[in-house]
């Protein structure tokens, strides 16, 4: 025989006796359709808590479930009738005919929606009885996971209630991005994949690590191992790692894990940086006189026009076809040597002045992009501008401006811009990290979307 029938015998819809020793108990004011599919929640430890539904009974979480919600031996069951929302002589119980606090019935909106009592006085009600009886019969299933994780201080909607306390067991996302530069001055990006690099100061930089309520920290461990346990390693509020000094080549790893205010711990991620020293590395420029610097002349670039992409890779400009969009690049001269302006230089007839310090397109070298239009050039099609200012002593700053138009038949599309700065009739020049190694790329790189 079915447990359940065995515990119990409906007389009807509004009046139900038991049979284990509970009293007569009166009508209903609330009908199985009504409270279909809800939460119930019991009074235990000054707080109101969820202990089962009102849903078929192949449903875990359903009161008529005797595996589930509904076991006989689980504490919180109220189908225990030795615990405390079972029992005929506790306060809290389902089944105790004069309970004060018996559970409540708590609707997909979080709100009060009756008692669940064979209390005649506490109203609105529907009876113990007929809720497991429409549990048995319902085909609806309890929905509303959410309930599950939260708890009441007081019942929704009466005096002195409070918001619901909600307990977050969800864990934050790992990061999606690692955005790693030269140094913390986050000046020059480094591509990790597929080459080395022979920065020995990365600096990592963390994007797209959510969490419903609030991400509280990382924790990193950099080490030459990628199955470590990241929550072994240094906490930190911000998103961003700077590796110290690396002193031998290798390969080495930031691993990395987030925890969310609620201490909730995301699954280990990590990113990998192969490192492998240059092979000749120049002393300190700033010691370098101009008397003996005979090479290609050096620069740190330091700023641009332009907004930093998502994917921290670019900065982007935004533009239709025709616009006019004012151009900036801010850069150190890091030659030992300094650089004077384009009218101070010698002239050669037809031609630019010899040593003129310009920014020429690159990745090829002297391409002419077809998107742009010819007026952006001021030679050939492929020099934007040329430096006329002040003179720039070693380790000076000096930024350079420019306007360039984007065609008018340039198609809706994105393109890519790279420059290179060039001594004319001497050579293209060096970008140099802030510790003063050559990087690989000279490039100055833009991103334009045109729409």
């Amino acid at each position: 025989m079915n447990k359940l029938i065995y515990y119990f015998i409906l007389i009807s819809t509004s009046i139900a006796v038991a049979i284990m020793g509970h009293a007569m108990v009166y009508a209903s004011t609330l009908s199985c359709s009504t409270v279909d599919g809800m939460a119930i929640f019991g009074y235990k430890y000054d707080k109101w808590i969820f202990i089962g539904a009102i849903a078929n009974e192949y449903d875990s979480d359903s009161i008529a479930n005797e595996y589930g919600a509904g076991n006989e031996y689980k504490s919180d069951s109220i189908m225990n009738e030795y615990a405390r929302f079972g029992s005929k002589y506790s306060s809290t119980s389902a089944f105790n005919d004069y309970a004060s606090k018996p559970p409540i019935i708590i609707n997909n909106s979080y709100e009060f929606a009756g008692y669940l009592t064979t209390n005649d006085y506490k109203t609105p009600n529907i009876n113990t009885y007929e809720a497991i009886s429409c549990a048995s019969k319902s085909y609806r299933s309890f929905s509303n996971n959410d309930l599950k994780n939260i708890t009441f201080n007081d019942i929704p909607g009466q005096s002195g209630y409070t918001p619901p306390l909600l307990l977050d067991l969800k864990p934050p996302t790992s990061p999606t991005t690692y955005s790693v530069y030269a140094d913390s001055s986050k000046m020059v990006w480094l591509n990790l994949n597929p080459q080395s690099n022979s920065d020995a100061t990365p600096y990592f930089v963390l994007s797209g690590a959510t969490d419903d309520n609030g991400i509280k920290g990382y924790y990193f461990l950099w080490s030459t191992n990628n199955n470590v346990d990241p929550y072994l390693g240094a906490f930190s509020v911000s998103p961003e790692y700077s590796v110290a000094n690396i002193s031998s080549a290798g390969t080495y790893y930031l691993n990395v894990g987030v925890v969310d205010t609620a201490g909730n711990k995301s699954s280990a991620s990590y990113s990998t940086y192969v490192f492998a020293p240059a092979i000749s590395q120049q002393p300190p420029l700033n010691t370098i006189t101009p008397v003996v610097s005979t090479g290609p002349f050096q620069y740190l670039w330091k700023a641009q026009n332009g907004t930093i992409s998502v994917d921290g890779r670019a900065h982007e400009v935004h533009a239709s076809p025709g616009d006019t969009v004012a151009m900036s690049v801010t850069l150190v001269n890091r030659s030992g040597r300094t650089i004077q302006g384009l009218s101070k230089l010698a002239t050669i007839a037809g031609k630019v002045n010899y040593g003129g310090w310009g920014l020429g397109t690159s990745n090829p070298i002297d391409n002419k992009p077809a998107w742009l239009d010819p007026s952006s050039f001021v030679i050939n099609g492929n020099r934007f501008v040329y430096y006329d200012g002040p003179d720039v002593p070693d380790g000076a700053e000096f930024t350079i401006a420019w306007n360039v138009k984007i065609s008018p038949s340039a198609k809706k599309s994105t393109y890519s811009l790279y420059l290179n700065c060039v001594k004319e009739w001497e050579n293209w020049t060096q970008q140099v990290s802030a510790s003063g190694i050559l990087l690989k790329s000279p490039d100055i790189f833009w991103r334009f979307i045109i729409s």
